[in-house]
């Protein structure tokens, strides 16, 4: 997923999903919160849509749009 120049990395690893900001942030595990909205590292929220070509990753008041590449 891309976003604002920034490319967002998920990965599944047998039954659980993590997630990687580009950068020298580390890799951390996505918490399922519902069956499409997971919680990340550094209290982010990252929501997919239903057609898996979109997500939304919020933070605090704010919510950047992610394409899928």
């Amino acid at each position: 997923y891309a976003a604002a120049g920034q490319t967002v990395t998920i990965r599944r690893d047998g039954d659980r999903l993590f997630m990687k900001v580009q950068g020298t942030a580390p890799e951390g595990p996505l918490i399922p919160r519902s069956e499409t909205r997971f919680q990340g590292p550094f209290g982010l929220i990252i929501e997919f849509q239903v057609d898996g070509q979109r997500a939304t990753v919020e933070q605090g008041p704010y919510r950047i749009p992610l394409e899928r590449k």
